[in-house]
């Protein structure tokens, strides 16, 4: 298609603009909505696994409770040097979420997030594991925090 006369130019220019201004409407009204809990324990969740695949170790604690305790009896520090096992024992870590399911009651939430778990050194992962975890989280002065995980290892990896 080719604009031939200027009024076609600025038919064309008036349109363009009108959907410039659309967009910029859809943007502000969402602009200043507060995400919903949902949101935010999702954000949390993909932000924890952007931590992983960075190894980092504080970044991933950030996310979790000082009065965090699973099934096995591990604590938070405990979490903490089975991450420090677990980055020393692959040069690339890759994290690919495939679903995450939350459910919010009050100041508690459940966060169900089926993940595929890959290591190895070079671009082609040498290792992969996909899982499900299951965690609890708790509203912590303003902020989501995970207090219990558990995980099962899945035999669908996408």
């Amino acid at each position: 298609m080719s604009v031939k006369t200027l009024s076609d130019k600025a038919n064309l220019y008036k349109i363009v603009a009108f959907l410039i201004l659309v967009a910029a409407a859809l943007a502000l009204a969402t602009c200043g909505k507060e995400p919903t809990d949902e949101e935010k324990i999702e954000a949390l969740i993909r932000d924890a696994a952007e931590k992983a695949e960075a190894k980092d170790i504080r970044g991933v604690l950030k996310h979790v409770s000082e009065s965090y305790k699973d099934r096995e009896g591990n604590d938070r520090n405990q979490i903490k040097g089975l991450l420090f096992v677990y980055f020393q024992g692959y040069e690339k870590i890759g994290i690919f979420i495939r679903d995450i399911k939350v459910e919010v009651k009050g100041d508690d939430a459940m966060a169900v997030v089926k993940l595929v778990f890959t290591g190895g050194a070079e671009i082609i992962p040498e290792s992969g594991s996909g899982y499900v975890l299951d965690l609890k989280l708790k509203r912590e002065e303003g902020d989501w925090r995970v207090v219990r995980a558990g995980w099962t290892e899945s035999k669908v990896l996408f």
